[in-house]
């Protein structure tokens, strides 16, 4: 009988350990990537390099940034994270910018704190001995949308840090997100562009607290339910050469006769290529 009690005794001993060395469950401590589509990956691609491509996640500011397939030449890269099959580029346009902004109100007290570090990276490239960049820079903003003043930018890669190689370089970089920080805007600039060149990719930016992150979601429509749309499509023609003769577009005019004067025609953009995108959306 005294053995079977030491044996016994044995088993929740060995019982007593085990729960109290077990590792115990911990919530996260990271908010994980907060900005939406940094990798390229959502929509499609185009191996065309004069191609107009919608950006999701993104609001473009100016000229035409694109997504290119990484099949479409042959970029050195970084060997983690791993390349996905697209990058950003700046278009056919010239310099082009986009932007986002990432909501972090669900870290408030902890930002308020004055404690949250961020980091910052991403891969930032180029065509060989082509000057065109990629610069990527943030703004905190308060709960009304202005700028707190600090802001932070990615060290930039010149055709010289590649090596004159068409290729991409990691860089990062980190600080302290200030206090009252309830917005972070991210935009991303492609600059000396005329050559097509300077890239972007894997662009993340987290926070060394939780936050809920926002997801690829499709816009909602605000389009109004009118009985009849009318598209007139001027193909590189200015309104008042089209305008000037009734003679030469006569059923213009007889929508102008019936009020319809269409004197806030205006284009997306110059040439044709995002017009059509544009008119793809509806």
């Amino acid at each position: 009988m005294r053995m079977l009690w030491r044996a016994l005794g044995g088993v929740l001993a060995l019982v007593g350990a085990l729960l109290v060395t077990a590792p115990a469950a911990t919530a996260a401590t990271t908010s994980g990537n907060l900005i939406v589509n940094g990798g390229a990956e959502a929509g499609y691609c185009t191996k065309d390099w004069t191609a107009a491509t919608t950006m999701p996640g993104w609001t473009v500011l100016n000229g035409s940034p694109d997504v290119v397939c990484y099949s479409a030449g042959s970029f050195g890269h970084p060997s983690s994270p791993a390349p996905g099959n697209a990058f950003f580029a700046p278009g056919d346009q010239g310099d082009s910018a986009m932007e986002q902004t990432v909501d972090v109100s669900s870290a408030a007290t902890a930002i308020d704190g004055g404690a949250v570090g961020y980091n910052l990276s991403g891969w930032l490239g180029g065509w060989t001995v082509y000057a065109g960049y990629a610069q990527v820079s943030l703004q905190f903003e308060n709960s009304a949308g202005k700028q707190l003043g600090a802001t932070a930018e990615l060290p930039t890669v010149s055709a010289t840090d590649r090596g004159d190689l068409t290729s991409f370089l990691a860089r990062s970089a980190t600080g302290t997100v200030p206090a009252g920080t309830r917005s972070i805007l991210v935009e991303v600039q492609f600059l000396e562009s005329s050559d097509e060149a300077g890239y972007l990719d894997n662009l993340s930016l987290t926070l060394d607290t939780p936050v809920t992150a926002a997801t690829l979601t499709p816009p909602v429509s605000r389009v109004p339910g009118y009985d009849h749309v009318f598209m007139v499509m001027m193909e590189n023609t200015d309104y008042s050469a089209l305008m000037g003769d009734p003679t030469d577009t006569p059923f213009l005019h007889s929508l102008m006769a019936q009020g319809a004067t269409m004197t806030d025609y205006h284009a997306v953009y110059h040439p044709s290529d995002e017009n059509y995108l544009a008119i793809a959306r509806w």
